[in-house]
């Protein structure tokens, strides 16, 4: 890849390049290097993952005046605010998604961690501002529950990917992390709770007691 001048601003953007498709504008980068990495990783990393055949990325000179696509956030809180402002396109229209974005920026494993946290954020923001049912006691469902079971420490612990509710498989409301996940470890189970946030917490509950040890399906 040729060296590429910064902008006036001294940042860069990592420019994509698909063929049929609108050209997407990525930034912006504080420095060449960074830039050139995510480029590298659009480039030779996600392939498969959308991206039409051609498709290139080049670092070029950050232009403000440009529409961009954001550079996925450090935080989780600042992530969870980039899922809920970015609409996701499937396929190669919508290549880079944000998901495929932190994939290039942080590598496979932690992107699905952090994407994991920050859903796990955007839902207990949801919970919390939710309407007082003024005490009424919630009536029991079905929910599927389905994560990656971490067996590091003395007690397993469960990443939680999705939560199904009813009676729809793997209608999950966080999935992405599945497409780039390797199968050890996966898990699911289903569980009767009266919310969303009871349902994983069960769960969570029965990975760590040795009571839920059904596999992944």
């Amino acid at each position: 890849m040729p060296s590429t001048p910064a902008a006036p601003n001294g940042r860069f953007s990592v420019t994509v390049t698909k063929p049929g498709h609108a050209a997407v504008r990525i930034g912006p980068f504080t420095d060449r290097w960074s830039a050139r990495g995510f480029a590298h990783a659009l480039d030779h990393v996600v392939r498969g993952t959308g991206a039409p055949a051609g498709t290139t990325a080049d670092v070029t000179g950050y232009d403000p005046d440009l529409p961009h696509r954001c550079v996925p956030a450090a935080e989780t809180a600042a992530l969870a605010r980039q899922i809920g402002q970015e609409s996701e396109q499937a396929g190669p229209a919508g290549f880079p998604d944000l998901f495929t974005r932190l994939v290039a920026h942080r590598g496979w494993e932690n992107a699905a961690r952090a994407w994991l946290a920050a859903r796990a954020h955007r839902a207990l923001a949801a919970a919390e501002t939710a309407p007082d049912r003024g005490g009424q006691p919630q009536a029991q469902q079905t929910f599927t529950v389905f994560g990656i079971i971490n067996r590091e420490g003395a007690t397993p612990s469960l990443d939680v990917a999705g939560i199904a509710a009813g009676d729809v498989p793997r209608a999950d409301h966080c999935d992405r992390p599945w497409a780039y996940s390797d199968t050890q470890g996966r898990f699911s189970a289903t569980v009767q709770a009266a919310t969303w946030q009871d349902a994983e917490e069960k769960a969570h509950e029965g990975v760590e007691s040795g009571a839920l040890r059904e596999p992944w399906r």
